[in-house]
C-alpha cells in the first residue's frame, strides 16, 4: 500500500473542494491508495463536521495516530501480563 508517500500528494485541489463526495477517512484513503468507494452516504454529510477538507484530513490522520498508539501500547501490556504470569505464576 502507499501509506509511507510525500505529504505533496495530499493537497486538497480546487476540484476537490468543489466536489465534496467523500467523508474525511474515504478522501485520506482515496489519496494514499487511489481507490475509490463504492457506496458513499457520506456525500449527505458533506461538511457537517470539518469547514474545510485540509481539517478533515487532519483530523483523520490524528485518529489514526491515535489509534495506533493505543493499539502499541495495549499490545505491550498485554505482553507484559503474559511474560509476568509465565514467570512467576507457572
Amino acid at each position: 500500500m502507499g501509506w509511507n508517500m510525500n505529504k505533496t500528494n495530499l493537497k486538497i485541489s480546487a476540484t476537490d473542494l468543489k466536489q465534496w463526495s467523500f467523508c474525511p477517512r474515504q478522501w485520506y484513503i482515496y489519496k494514499t491508495t487511489g481507490r475509490k468507494p463504492k457506496f458513499n452516504k457520506a456525500i449527505k454529510r458533506g461538511l457537517d463536521y470539518h469547514r474545510t477538507k485540509g481539517e478533515a484530513v487532519d483530523s483523520v490522520i490524528k485518529a489514526q495516530t491515535y489509534l495506533v498508539f493505543f493499539l502499541k501500547t495495549g499490545g505491550s501490556i498485554c505482553l507484559l501480563l503474559v511474560l509476568f504470569y509465565w514467570l512467576f505464576l507457572l
